[in-house]
């Protein structure tokens, strides 16, 4: 439910793709922020593409409410 908000914020806002990961993290905190930086490190200089990030996140999180609901809010 959450990257279906996401989309619609970014399309709503016309947010640029390349400043989706940044928006995001403005938005999120606790066990959530601390994976998303974390997996931002440890790309390096790699970019990660918003579907991948996605992807991620969900797998990471799976059935854990918590961080998720840190997103959805």
């Amino acid at each position: 439910m959450w990257p279906y908000r996401c989309t619609q914020y970014f399309e709503i806002e016309d947010i640029a793709y390349s400043r989706k990961l940044q928006i995001t993290s403005y938005y999120i905190d606790g066990i959530a922020l601390y994976w998303h930086q974390k997996k931002l490190r440890s790309l390096g200089n790699q970019r990660a593409t918003w579907e991948e990030y996605v992807e991620a996140i969900c797998y990471k999180f799976e059935g854990q409410q918590g961080p998720l609901k840190d997103l959805m809010e």
